[in-house]
């Protein structure tokens, strides 16, 4: 119903149906088993993509009861009379648990997307470029599955369809005490929140967008598309107060572009970052935020530290997912790429003969001038012929004066 009109390019058409007058929205906990409804949807944020591995079948002895995580394959407990075991079903070779928060609770409560294989999840994520992770989205028609730690996990033959940042409004889910104490798992989200940011370095991740880069290169990546080029982005340490967390560490292209221009997160500007200068830029952003009274919305979920079930407790820990200013500042003096320096340019030298005439002037000696044929106001030095310069019109040694030569001088037209 939806991916025809997204395929087509009619994304306003994807959104009517969904914004229709009959159509109900409905919390993620009243979709179970007896759950029966066309035209129905289910608001939420994506907080975390898993996708697993090949699984295969094998039985686990088990002494208590079985709680399962993201990172095992799904199964079914099967008690007999005398050894409880479990047995692992495997649904396909590959699957994907997208987890996310209910927009429509301040409990924090969670549900699970499951897609059976890689052909349903392609149909999921339909609309490509997008950083899924942190986003808003609207899950049309939901079935239930399965739960998962008391979670309900739902599917749906729908693609999802991205929404509006506000669409949770100013509900506040901040990180409490009673949560981290907690044995369920727990959505953080808070708006207007403060935030500090600590140990900001660059790393390098997956350049996907789906993952929004926030998982390690070494990693499995949940993106549909393969060899994505490395991009460069910040990771820190995030507290804040009124979300209840304290030195979270957290990795995000999407937070990276409001501290770091997009140019800086290339693989080919490494050399031209200074980190020491990107702290300083992350200071000033935050207190150019601080400064114009604009919080930071703040997402994630709280990691239990005592599983249901488990006699061994751990310390929680706190999930970020997102992390955006509620009104973002153009002119926020973000951290640039250092251009170098340019270097002038060498000067060109021409490669061709010089003409005849420059050559034949040159011949007599240095500097043929032309004025004249003097050296200095026309006189061709080293051109010149000594005892033949000529001032006045006479010659050395065969003056003229008065029409009388020397050793030949007539006076008055008389011979002596």
């Amino acid at each position: 119903m939806l991916a025809r009109p997204i395929l087509a390019g009619n994304v306003e058409r994807a959104t009517e149906i969904v914004n229709a007058p009959h159509v109900r929205t409905v919390s993620a906990v009243q979709v179970d088993d007896a759950f029966v409804g066309d035209e129905t949807r289910v608001v939420g944020q994506i907080l975390r993509i898993k996708k697993a591995g090949q699984s295969t079948r094998k039985k686990t002895r088990v002494h208590t009861s079985l709680s399962l995580s993201l990172s095992l394959s799904l199964t079914h407990t099967h008690t007999h009379t005398h050894t409880p075991y479990t047995q692992a079903r495997t649904y396909s070779a590959v699957f994907r648990l997208t987890m996310l928060s209910q927009g429509d609770t301040k409990d924090g409560s969670l549900f699970y997307i499951y897609c059976r294989n890689e052909t349903k999840a392609i149909g999921l994520f339909l609309m490509r470029d997008l950083p899924w992770v942190g986003q808003k989205v609207c899950v049309f028609e939901p079935e239930f599955e399965f739960k998962v730690a008391n979670i309900p996990a739902l599917s749906t033959e729908q693609p999802l369809l991205p929404l509006n940042d506000q669409v949770f409004g100013d509900q506040s889910m901040p990180a409490t005490p009673e949560w981290l104490t907690g044995s369920e798992m727990r959505a953080v989200y808070v708006r207007n929140a403060d935030l500090q940011v600590s140990r900001v370095n660059v790393v390098e991740v997956c350049g996907a967008k789906m993952c929004d880069g926030q998982h390690e290169v070494t990693e499995r990546c949940p993106a549909l598309t393969q060899s994505c080029p490395k991009k460069q982005i910040l990771r820190g340490l995030f507290s804040s107060t009124a979300a209840g967390i304290k030195k979270a560490h957290f990795q995000s292209f999407r937070w990276t572009k409001f501290i770091m221009d997009e140019d800086c997160t290339k693989i080919t500007a490494r050399d031209d970052i200074n980190n020491v200068d990107v702290r300083t830029s992350c200071q000033q952003v935050l207190d150019n935020y601080a400064e114009n009274n604009i919080g930071w919305t703040i997402c994630g979920w709280i990691k239990p530290g005592v599983a249901l079930g488990a006699e061994v407790g751990k310390e929680p820990k706190i999930h970020m997912c997102y992390v955006a200013p509620d009104r973002v500042l153009p002119n926020a003096p973000i951290y640039r790429r250092p251009q170098p320096p340019r270097q002038p340019e060498d000067p060109l030298v021409l490669a061709y003969p010089r003409p005849a005439i420059a050559l034949n002037r040159n011949a007599g000696g240095a500097g043929a001038n032309g004025n004249g044929r003097n050296g200095e106001g026309g006189n061709g030095e080293g051109g010149n012929r000594e005892g033949g310069d000529r001032e006045g019109g006479d010659r050395e040694g065969g003056d003229r004066e008065g029409g009388d030569r020397e050793g030949g001088n007539q006076e008055g037209g008389n011979g002596q």
